[in-house]
């Protein structure tokens, strides 16, 4: 089945702001502390992990967001374990940094890791409003 799983991790662009997000959900919620938004329906935490529990039907795209101002001298670090076949149309985006907390707007710009697409990709993209 296609999937499409944007799993995310929205840093919103600052100038110099330090800040700093850490969510290892091990309060058993996405909710609060950092509050989470979007496809809320569609997630749960499940052994202090992030899940997607949405449908797998061909063209689903979920996503959910947080805001943080860390941008420079920032370290990403995440755990990922796609338990689905993965190919040019199941894939999972990982989103470090947008314009946008809405991750499925087209206008939207920013860095993403991708994991899956063509031949098993771990790669990181830049898209500018729509071209990545």
């Amino acid at each position: 089945m296609l999937k499409h799983l944007y799993l995310l991790l929205l840093l919103l662009l600052s100038g110099l702001t330090h800040a700093q997000l850490r969510d290892d959900f091990t309060d058993g919620n996405f909710t609060a502390n950092p509050t989470w938004t979007g496809d809320a329906a569609s997630f749960q935490v499940a052994a202090q992990r992030l899940q997607s529990n949405g449908p797998a039907v061909t063209g689903t795209s979920l996503h959910l967001s947080t805001p943080s101002q860390a941008s420079i001298g920032t370290v990403w670090e995440f755990w990922a374990n796609l338990r689905f076949a993965t190919s040019s149309g199941n894939r999972a985006d990982v989103w470090l940094m947008a314009s946008q907390a809405d991750l499925k707007s087209p206008n939207n710009s920013g860095y993403f890791v991708r994991l899956g697409g063509t031949d098993d990709e771990v790669s990181l993209f830049r898209k500018d409003s729509t071209h990545t």
